[in-house]
């Protein structure tokens, strides 16, 4: 929420850059990774304006472009998608899998069983079968219609992205899951900036969230 503002809320945006992942001990057994080599970035501007800054570090830390393989994973938002084609044109989009997980739950919680054979259909890529199963659902429930249309539109616009790190294993490529942005967000930034009775000014917010 924001104070004394024309628009009275604002999204805070962050992005976390980093090579992979690494032993988080590099003594004992444990199997236990952290993220290597690690940048967070975190803006209230417009979606643009924040990807255009995303691209510029990327490229003066890790000189990016360098790579063959860049890995932009987002929630399914759009501007993350067209923010990833216009500043990463080589990279491959990764739906994370908590948010697709989430947007199942939401739309199909009241079919436990439709919800199970959806979920296995698209982790083993099947993305045809899915949708024709929705439509099936459309048919048995028209009155939820319109949140499985939501449910089906989210699917087909993160088509790409979904088990886009899986596919990549099947390859060879040495790849890892992308990390958990949404911890930070949930632990750090919404449960600082959500608490009752906040409001922001601009500056203010940024200030913190950095």
């Amino acid at each position: 929420h924001l104070q004394k503002q024309k628009k009275k809320k604002a999204e805070l945006k962050l992005a976390i850059i980093h090579k992979g992942k690494e032993k988080r001990y590099l003594a004992g057994s444990s199997d236990a990774k952290k993220l290597k080599d690690k940048l967070a970035y975190a803006g209230l501007g417009p979606a643009d304006e924040f990807m255009a800054q995303v691209s510029l570090l990327a490229e003066e830390k890790y000189q990016v472009y360098d790579h063959n393989l860049i890995l932009v994973g987002g929630d399914g938002a759009t501007w993350i998608k067209e923010g990833a084609r216009d500043y990463f044109p080589n990279c491959i989009y990764q739906l994370c899998p908590f948010h697709l997980t989430r947007k199942l739950t939401q739309h199909l919680s009241y079919n436990r069983k439709t919800k199970s054979q959806v979920s296995l259909l698209l982790q083993e890529g099947n993305i045809p079968e899915a949708l024709l199963l929705l439509e099936e659902e459309k048919t048995k429930n028209p009155k939820r219609k319109d949140e499985l249309n939501e449910l089906t539109t989210y699917i087909l616009n993160n088509a790409e992205g979904i088990n886009a790190v899986d596919r990549l294993k099947e390859e060879g490529l040495a790849v890892d899951t992308m990390g958990a942005i949404e911890g930070n967000i949930d632990k750090i930034l919404a449960n600082r900036f959500k608490k009752r009775g906040m409001i922001w000014s601009p500056s203010g917010a940024l200030n913190l969230a950095k």
